[in-house]
């Protein structure tokens, strides 16, 4: 009796397999680059059984795939592409997160879908009014490895660099400073950059070169209008469907960021009425007692760890024609019911409620706010006076503030 393969024999055909599609899609990658005019041709019409290429619905998924993950970055199509280049670092944690969709026909098929459909399309409207039966056939395959290789290769400068800088301070080290000369360094930027900017040139051009040369085949056997009309079409139909091609690509990321859940952020809020109670502090100056019943909503992914200490108290004067003014409190405490806390631990997605309070030393100019205010006088009108709580840690800051019962604070106070 027979036994079917083994572990090791089914993970030696996975990986055999897999390098020999990465060869085939180097080897039509190249034979493309290599050959301008011809190379999409030679790609198009060789046996599919006979293994050298990549085959051209494959290698449009591949293309595709990758295009939209650096269009994702920006999703704004054509008209600010070229914009990419400076979003290497949404580019790179996208590229994090979805690489892996590659190495599942789900995955790669989903993300390459607008570009798939795109292309298809616009193969499928042009045969039928351009071409005859016969040519329409290759027309398609022609399509299929064309915009293949554009959607490929633009993706391929948009994270050389990204790479390179990868390499380089995984080889250096963050604390390494760079040794190579100056002049050495920038001819080597330099010759970078050309090189790049072949093979953005490469992929924008393409299309129209091949697909016109192909045409122009069909013009030099057979010289009539029908055939010229047909080679003149090729670069405005090239260029038609590489714009439609962005604005395709683009729509998955719009369509998330137009409808999908409101990015996760840290709010703050405050329940209930606010306590303010002004009282002589003696040697004629003056503080209120204030508190606060604060909510912290932890809304992202993670748990907020924080020191009690970031929560400010204040005392605030907005007024339309000055800046506002503040008082801040000493001595605060923050409480979770009857325990004292020191390090603030929200759970993600969750809230947590807080007691704080504090005394806010207030100054003269203060006090006789809060009495005008109280007064009701014409001058307690052009001013609002507000209790409020400060969040502020690793360059956020949240504030929450709340009127408070200006007679109520004054009622300690002869």
């Amino acid at each position: 009796m027979s036994n079917g393969p083994t572990i090791s024999e089914r993970i030696e055909s996975a990986v055999e397999g897999l390098l020999s599609f990465f060869v085939r899609f180097g080897r039509t990658t190249w034979t493309i680059f290599r050959y301008p005019l011809t190379g999409v041709q030679r790609a198009a019409v060789v046996d599919s059984s006979s293994r050298t290429y990549v085959l051209p619905l494959s290698y449009l998924a591949i293309g595709g795939f990758a295009f939209a993950l650096v269009i994702s970055a920006y999703p704004f199509g054509f008209l600010n592409l070229l914009d990419i280049i400076w979003f290497d670092d949404d580019i790179s944690a996208i590229l994090y997160e979805r690489f892996q969709e590659a190495f599942t026909i789900t995955g790669l098929l989903s993300a390459a879908f607008p570009v798939f459909f795109c292309v298809t399309i616009c193969a499928s409207l042009a045969k039928l009014v351009l071409f005859k039966p016969g040519e329409r056939h290759t027309f398609t395959r022609l399509n299929h490895y064309a915009f293949g290789y554009q959607t490929f290769i633009l993706f391929v400068p948009m994270v050389s660099l990204i790479f390179l800088d990868a390499v380089v301070s995984a080889i250096n080290g963050p604390y390494v400073e760079p040794t190579i000369d100056p002049a050495v360094s920038d001819a080597l930027a330099l010759f970078i950059i050309c090189i790049l900017a072949v093979f953005v040139a490469s992929a924008l051009l393409l299309p129209t070169i091949a697909l016109s040369y192909w045409r122009y085949q069909f013009l030099r056997a057979e010289r009539n209008i029908a055939n010229a009309l047909r080679l003149a079409a090729m670069p405005i139909y090239a260029s038609g469907v590489f714009v439609l091609v962005s604005y395709a690509a683009s729509i998955p990321a719009l369509m998330a960021e137009r409808f999908g859940d409101e990015p996760p952020a840290l709010e703050i809020d405050i329940v209930g009425d606010p306590v303010v109670v002004a009282r002589d502090a003696g040697g004629g100056s003056f503080e209120a007692e204030a508190l606060l019943n604060v909510v912290l909503y932890n809304n992202p992914g993670k748990a907020l760890i924080a020191e009690a200490s970031d929560l400010t108290l204040f005392l605030e004067r907005e007024e339309d024609s000055a800046e506002p003014e503040y008082w801040y409190a000493r001595d605060e405490e923050v409480r979770d019911g009857s325990t004292e806390l020191q390090i603030l631990i929200v759970p993600a997605r969750q809230a947590l409620v807080l007691e704080v309070s504090g005394t806010i030393p207030l100054s003269d100019e203060a006090i006789e706010l809060i009495r005008k205010k109280a007064a009701g006088t014409p001058a307690g009108n052009e001013y609002q006076l507000f209790i409020g709580v400060r969040y502020s840690r690793d360059g956020t800051t949240l504030n929450r503030s709340l009127a408070f019962d200006v007679d109520a604070a004054l009622a300690a106070l002869p």
